[in-house]
């Protein structure tokens, strides 16, 4: 009985001072982390647009492409293609992206 007081009580410091460690914490009590800078597509299709508004589409990228946000550009997030690094606008409704 005494070690469990004992644990308890080592336990209880390292709680007061803070010296309890991300490695003690469960993973399920972590929160989900976000990436800065990055969107994933939640419409079915979502348009890429050669200009910060008007302009031409250019081609389209489907739910669940992950694409940077290099910030909005008029009512567009500013991006680049996949492939060759193009920029590109996408629609900064939050009805078809959300940060992933």
């Amino acid at each position: 009985m005494k070690s469990i007081g004992t644990r308890r009580t080592i336990v209880g410091l390292a709680l007061a001072l803070g010296t309890v460690t991300a490695a003690a914490i469960p993973a399920a009590a972590a929160p989900a982390q976000v990436l800065s800078g990055y969107q994933c597509v939640s419409a079915e299709t979502l348009t890429l647009w050669n200009a910060p508004s008007g302009g031409n589409a250019v081609g389209t990228w489907v739910r669940g492409t992950r694409f940077s946000n290099e910030g909005i550009d008029g009512s567009r997030f500013a991006t680049r293609t996949l492939n060759t690094g193009v920029r590109v606008w996408v629609d900064a409704n939050p009805a078809w992206s959300y940060p992933c």
